[in-house]
């Protein structure tokens, strides 16, 4: 797993120190456990009578780069507050890492969350930067399962605290009467809540100096451009925005619209590189000589294909035959496929690169047989590695973090079919 130099660099210039408490309410003491006595619910007219900020708080070790980091993890529920009332809006679960003995005016604190909508923050939390994260041995599907928990190396807390929040209607998160789920199914007021809940914390946990930090992963870029401007309105200075896997506009994704009436040219790296993980790049690169290889992948895409392309849709011009027959060797997919479907979208790629086989979406090296339960769901790897995930979360949470709860954490709610996709009118 490869860290984001930009992120590591902007964290290191900000700070030269450590972090503060986390936890809300009346909690209990260091290493006490809590069994949650309410039950959330995701579903769109869902909300909470009422909610009690209380979190479970426990000491762990991490070794990183040769160090030892003691730090403290807190897990549980925070009311996100509307500005002016301090009405209370909804009820954020969150899982907050801080390395013990730092200073809060210096030490970053970086907001985790991944997408959807609907999306829970599981993936970035047991899957990317957390202290623990589950050994997945992608892109096997042969190992087994579910997969282990291990001490995560690649973990920011070396350089920043860790908060990782689900949005409102996923993992555990409520609103609060009288709003339900829905009110916050939208790009503006989901950003809001968003905010509300950021400066709740920073008030809470005495943040205001700590650099901040906000890491988005797919709709959780989208949350973090407006979520950012919300909070740099309101006085919320904020040191840097990783956006990872990044969708800042919807309308730019030719696989969006059918007819596909949108050039599909930034995906043709993509495709690149699946082509040549298969070996049916020509040539086939090296595992060493894959960068320079979707560098040129990527140039092609710019100065020939998107041209091409362009034209294709805008008077039906027949492609260059050069043009295909580069297009055959970066890629792998036959001549005819591109005669076809010139303009070709991530789909169609998907379900024909490779007859009889399905390969994955969020990671094509991961195949299943077609017609096979690994490919039901036309995504195998995804559909591999959600149970693991599913399970890891509530045996981690009341394992390792002391945190127990009567109601189903929901990886993936059903916020999508309803989303709001307008911002600012």
């Amino acid at each position: 797993m490869q860290r984001s130099v930009t992120f590591l660099a902007a964290l290191l210039l900000a700070s030269c120190g450590g972090g503060g408490g986390a936890g809300s309410g009346s909690s209990p003491a260091p290493g006490a456990a809590f069994t949650d006595p309410v039950t959330y619910g995701t579903g769109p007219l869902m909300g909470l009578a009422g909610a009690q900020e209380i979190t479970a708080v426990t000491r762990h070790q991490l070794a990183i780069g040769g160090a030892t980091l003691n730090y403290t993890a807190t897990a549980g529920h925070m009311t996100a507050l509307a500005p002016g009332s301090a009405a209370a809006e909804a009820s954020f679960f969150y899982v907050a890492y801080t390395v013990d003995g730092r200073d809060p005016a210096t030490r970053p604190v970086t907001f985790f969350y991944n997408g959807g909508p609907g999306s829970a923050t599981v993936w970035l939390h047991l899957g990317s930067f957390g202290p623990k994260r589950l050994a997945a041995s992608a892109p096997s599907t042969s190992v087994p399962t579910p997969f282990p928990l291990v001490d995560n190396a690649e973990s920011l807390l070396d350089v920043s605290d860790l908060v990782f929040v689900d949005a409102v209607g996923t993992g555990l998160s409520e609103a609060i009467e009288p709003n339900n789920n829905r009110n916050f199914w939208g790009v503006d007021a989901d950003a809001a809540v968003f905010r509300d809940f950021v400066m709740r914390y920073v008030t809470v946990n005495g943040r205001g100096a700590s650099p901040k930090f906000l890491f988005g992963e797919s709709y959780g870029t989208t949350r973090s451009a407006v979520l950012a401007n919300l909070l740099e309105a309101a006085g919320v200075s904020l040191k840097g925005v990783v956006l990872q896997s990044s969708v800042l506009d919807y309308n730019s994704n030719c696989g969006l619209f059918t007819p596909t009436t949108i050039a599909c040219t930034g995906s043709i790296p993509t495709y690149g590189a699946v082509g040549a993980w298969f070996s049916r790049a020509h040539p086939t690169p090296s595992l060493a000589g894959l960068p320079a290889f979707i560098d040129q992948a990527r140039a092609l895409a710019i100065n020939q294909y998107d041209p091409a392309v362009r034209r294709f849709l805008a008077a039906a011009a027949p492609p260059d035959a050069g043009l295909l027959t580069q297009l055959v060797n970066a890629t792998g997919m036959p001549l005819f496929q591109w005669q076809v479907r010139f303009n070709m979208d991530a789909t169609y790629f998907h379900d024909n690169f490779s007859p009889g086989t399905v390969i994955g979406y969020y990671d094509a090296r991961v195949t299943a047989p077609a017609g096979s339960s690994l490919a039901a769901e036309q995504d195998p790897s995804s559909t591999f590695i959600t149970p693991s995930f599913r399970q890891a979360i509530t045996q981690y949470l009341g394992n390792d973090l002391g945190y127990t709860t009567p109601s189903s954490y929901v990886l993936l709610g059903n916020a999508i079919n309803t989303w709001n996709f307008s911002h600012g009118g």
